[in-house]
């Protein structure tokens, strides 16, 4: 009796523990088409990504054999590690953050790893490259292989139009499907011009009040503006300022941008024959010095402090006065950091234009005086006078 008891018990637990296991694997496939449907059609393809972007402190982005690696520091500011840590351009983070956040899923096409070649997805890296977001600690929170851009069908009706190009094949993290994805991110790239902080410095128009630009011993000026209006110190005789030209100066430093960055100490040979500086109102001195070496352009960056220009308005009350002067103090204030940020680094332009309006010569700046026009009609006179001659004669 006992026996048969047992048997019985035995049977139960043994169909209990059958419905257990097929319960589990029914679970475990569902949880599979869950993640699965998280990638289905028109679905993120970094799910996860919103809720991780303030553990991101190394980008990296890798292409053949060429990869840049930009981290984040303490301070919050992102600095290109494999260009001896420069500034690198925020809005650049922020632009392949939300390109991987919004990239979607067109289609799912397989995840044989034999078909990965057809895609442009063998091997470790994609053929456009890889991107990895990885934690302080050197985790990986998030990667995407970029394979081969997907070329759509050429036109029937006209044979001859090219195919276009619509949507790039990529894979995720450890995911092995293969997915098409409408987002591209042609923007990426592993040149280093590319990711630098281009806008390396943005001096308003209204708060310098000179610029001089100092060509060694062979040529110098010097313009101030003063109720808005700017004047050349020094004006060659029988020459008068061009206004639009001589305002150019005073924006020399607004929106200052390069096209490469380099470290001072590697080149330590250019020789920086002309240097521009900008005083402004409030105090503080920056200066722009210029070296041309093979065809390319190049400036470093300085400032120092300096007393306030205090107008006669900001000093007839006791308000006015000190509003000017803090204003002064946290003008000065900045020229620490700014050199901080740039005593390290030489800046190449993009161009002879960029370049040219900080080397601009007294020459380029006046122009031939008008006659008076008293001077003008006696000329005509004269040149009637000597007509009337000739006829008679």
């Amino acid at each position: 009796m006992r026996t048969r008891n047992l048997i019985a018990l035995l049977i139960i637990a043994a169909a209990l523990t059958a419905g257990a296991i097929v319960v589990y694997q029914r679970q475990n496939r569902a949880s599979a088409r869950a993640q699965e449907g998280e990638r289905a059609r028109g679905a993120r393809l970094l799910p996860g990504l919103p809720g991780l972007m303030d553990d991101i402190s190394r980008v990296e982005f890798t292409k053949g054999e060429d990869s840049i690696v930009v981290v984040r520091d303490e301070n919050n500011a992102w600095a290109i590690q494999s260009r001896a840590d420069c500034p690198a351009d925020p809005g650049k983070i922020l632009q392949l953050f939300f390109g991987l956040e919004g990239m979607t899923v067109a289609d799912r096409l397989t995840d044989s790893p034999e078909k990965y070649e057809s895609f442009g997805l063998a091997g470790d890296l994609g053929e456009d490259g890889k991107v990895r977001l990885l934690d302080g600690t050197g985790k990986e929170l998030a990667a995407v292989m970029l394979g081969k851009e997907r070329q759509s069908e050429s036109d029937e009706e006209d044979p001859r139009a090219l195919p276009r190009t619509w949507g790039r094949y990529v894979r995720a993290g450890s995911d092995p499907a293969v997915y098409l994805s409408k987002e591209r991110l042609l923007f990426l790239s592993t040149e280093i011009k590319e990711w630098v902080d281009r806008k390396i410095c943005d001096i308003a128009t209204d708060d310098v009040y000179s610029v001089s630009i100092d060509h060694g011993s062979t040529e110098s000026l010097k313009a101030v503006w003063e109720n808005g209006r700017g004047r050349l110190e020094t004006v060659p005789q029988g020459m008068q300022e061009k206004s639009a030209s001589v305002n150019t100066l005073r924006s020399s430093l607004v929106n200052v941008q390069l096209d490469d960055v380099q470290l001072a100490d590697d080149l330590s040979t250019l020789t920086f024959a002309t240097t521009l500086a900008a005083k402004l109102e409030a105090g503080p001195v920056y200066a722009v010095k210029s070296a041309e070496a093979d065809g390319k352009n190049y400036i470093a960056l300085s400032a120092e402090t300096g007393e306030p220009l205090i107008s006669e308005e900001d000093a007839s009350t006791t308000v006015t006065l000190e509003a000017a002067r803090k204003e002064s103090e946290k003008a000065n204030g900045a020229v620490a950091d700014f050199n901080k940020k740039h005593s390290r680094w030489v800046y190449q332009l993009s161009s002879d234009w960029a370049a040219g309006k900080f080397t601009k010569k007294l020459s380029d700046l006046p122009e031939p005086r008008p006659e008076p026009e008293e001077d003008k009609e006696a000329d005509t006179e004269k040149e009637a006078n000597e007509e009337g001659d000739e006829e008679e004669g």
